[in-house]
């Protein structure tokens, strides 16, 4: 018989994860930079050097594609698995709302003029865009309608996270007595929705597949989780983690979510060892306060390094030419993080976790004792 698991017997507290962040932040920024090169045609050296020396003698996908996606959503399954454990259902579900959708709100309200003035380029052919569609964007509705403009093109990833907050706050109850059931239930959700949608038509059932593909990539940090809390046995979480891996290559071998290669299950192996090796790091590199101050601000980055770097390289480069071109792309992309940050992601949550904290200090209601309470306490 399935006994509930026992109480952690390790602390949970993974002293390598703001590095993580930062290192994840940093490859996506490579990553669309490299893009924005070769959608222009031109040559980075940059580039370059890093295809040949590091991509190619590790055979992962060029420019780095994935790495930081995968970075990202390891490190989710690390961090959510460690809060969920800790919260309700509905506290859960909150927090994450107030943590994601306010800035998510913010930045594409700010990409939606930059789209219609054409200084922010989301897609090929891409006219003016309408309010429905800035309605749809802030909501992520959009992923699912066809055909769709996306403002924010790095916002996708948020659409196979939302999944698994949702799928967490879900299995809350089940997390806390029974841990190793919920990467299993998850290996089987993901499995299944595969199978049906693989040669389904449709943008909707395109999204769904996409989620199903992606999700095995957080369930993986979250056995890595619950196995360095001892919530879980290592072998458990090695037996569920290869599940979800051998999920992400059934996607892969499907062919259909991503286009990006063969060398994308390769790609995942090699950051599911830098996530072991890093999370624990407690050097002087992982525990600067530069690494702190630039992880707190590694999603308000996300949001919108796209459409800091691409209308000032577009504008500047061909007549400063490269080096100052990035140098000013880059400096608009810091400050448009600082701000981004600083005005409505920290504040939205600082407040909200005040709210939330004088809430539980506040006194409970006192009820009158019914008259038959009275009476029984007179005599």
């Amino acid at each position: 018989m399935i006994t509930p698991s026992p109480a952690p017997a390790k602390s949970a507290y993974l002293p390598g994860v703001p590095l993580l962040r930062v290192l994840g932040a940093t490859a996506v920024v490579y990553t669309h930079l490299a893009s924005w090169y070769t959608a222009r045609g031109r040559a980075w050296t940059v580039a370059d050097l890093l295809n040949v020396s590091l991509v190619e003698s590790l055979h992962l996908i060029k420019d780095l594609e994935v790495v930081g996606v995968s970075l990202f959503l390891l490190v989710t399954g690390l961090v959510v698995t460690q809060a969920a454990t800790k919260e309700t259902p509905g506290q859960f579900g909150a927090r994450r709302a107030v943590r994601i959708l306010p800035a998510l709100w913010v930045a594409v309200a700010v990409a939606f003029p930059l789209v219609n003035s054409g200084l922010l380029r989301p897609g090929e052919g891409t006219g003016p865009v309408g309010p429905l569609t800035l309605l749809s964007n802030m909501t992520l509705v959009e992923f699912f309608l066809s055909p769709h403009v996306i403002l924010i093109g790095s916002t996708w990833t948020l659409v196979v996270q939302v999944a698994f907050y949702a799928f967490t706050a879900l299995t809350i109850p089940i997390l806390r007595r029974w841990p190793w059931l919920v990467p299993a239930l998850g290996a089987t959700v993901c499995s299944v929705v595969l199978s049906l949608v693989w040669d389904a038509r449709g943008m909707a059932y395109e999204w769904i597949g996409v989620i199903a593909a992606y999700m095995p990539m957080i369930f993986i940090g979250q056995v890595v989780a619950l196995a360095r809390s001892g919530r879980m046995p290592t072998w458990a979480a090695a037996a569920l983690g290869t599940g979800h891996f051998l999920l992400f290559v059934k996607a892969d071998m499907i062919g259909r979510y991503v286009a990006i290669g063969d060398a994308r299950p390769r790609t995942l192996f090699v950051v599911v060892l830098v996530v072991l090796v890093t999370m624990n790091a407690n050097g002087r590199l992982a525990s600067h306060p530069a690494t702190s101050t630039l992880a707190a601000r590694t999603y308000s980055l996300y949001l919108v390094h796209q459409m800091a770097l691409y209308p000032v390289l577009d504008a500047l480069f061909p007549v400063w030419g490269e080096l100052p071109a990035l140098a000013v792309g880059l400096a608009v992309t810091v400050v448009a993080t600082e701000v981004v940050h600083r005005f409505v992601e920290a504040p939205v949550v600082r407040r909200y976790r005040d709210w939330e904290k004088r809430r539980r200090q506040r006194p409970a209601p006192r009820h009158r004792r019914a008259p038959e309470s009275r009476g029984l306490a007179r005599s």
